[in-house]
């Protein structure tokens, strides 16, 4: 059985993962991931300024932004030489 503790720091884990901020975040990321905007667009597009950007990036990615997006676009185009 969950501690009380353990199952409010789930509760937050889930309110986070969900949340609507997070939501927007992840969406905006992954509808421009393939356009010619720049890293301070799309921190721009989510309101936050570069540094916020890049740290929030961090927590729900695991990488850095260029990394994200440059592995994306290996993915895609590996996608495509097999067809």
């Amino acid at each position: 059985l969950l501690s009380k503790v353990d199952s409010q720091g789930v509760n937050q884990i889930l309110r986070n993962l969900f949340s609507p901020s997070t939501v927007v975040f992840k969406d905006v990321i992954e509808a421009h991931v393939f356009s010619t905007l720049s890293i301070e667009d799309l921190a721009s597009l989510t309101n936050n300024s570069l540094t916020a950007f890049k740290r929030k990036f961090k927590v729900f990615y695991q990488t850095s932004p260029a990394n994200y997006i440059k592995n994306k676009r290996l993915e895609k185009a590996s996608k495509l030489l097999k067809i």
